[in-house]
């Protein structure tokens, strides 16, 4: 796996991976939300009524907040850790992979709440499923920014995703509902 990261992606290479990636970070949400919701003790109904108010809070400004909130993300849980890491000498690949799983984990502890910032719960699924994203998005930081050689390529590839990621999900709330 880490071979593959290290090898560069062309730009046309590059929009196939963070397309693809959206797409799995998609269909896994879908399938925990779907299929183990009653497994993971997640209430729909209090995510739903989070994101609602979330959407209604910001009506006219979602998509540059998401978008923020997704690279403030980005650089938070994947430049920082991932590219210090990747740029310690002597170069260690443990290290790094490492560091994308120990900031998956804490993004995924960081976004594995529900409910209003009044009240809120901590759910395990929900930190489950942010963990794997975390990984997908570290994943595509490593690919995109050639392992820590380009750390801006990486950077944007990994917003990219995590943007069309989150306003996938909110687009899917307000028709689906």
């Amino acid at each position: 796996m880490v071979t593959w990261l290290k090898k560069p992606v062309s730009v046309k290479g590059l929009f196939v991976l963070v397309m693809a990636a959206v797409v799995v970070m998609l269909g896994w949400e879908a399938f925990v939300f779907l299929k183990l919701m009653p497994w993971l003790h997640l209430k729909p109904a209090a995510l739903d009524e989070a994101l609602e108010t979330q959407i209604h809070n910001l009506n006219p400004f979602v998509g540059l907040a998401l978008g923020v909130s997704a690279l403030a993300e980005e650089v938070l849980f994947r430049f920082i850790p991932l590219q210090l890491a990747a740029e310690k000498k002597p170069s260690n690949d443990a290290l790094v992979v490492f560091m994308a799983i120990a900031s998956s984990i804490l993004f995924g502890l960081a976004r594995g709440f529900y409910g209003t910032p009044i009240k809120f719960q901590f759910s395990a699924g929900l930190i489950l499923v942010q963990v794997v994203v975390g990984l997908v998005l570290s994943a595509i930081f490593l690919k995109a920014g050639n392992f820590g050689k380009n750390p801006l390529r990486g950077l944007a590839a990994s917003w990219l995703a995590h943007g069309c990621l989150n306003g996938s999900l909110v687009i899917a709330d307000l028709i689906f509902g």
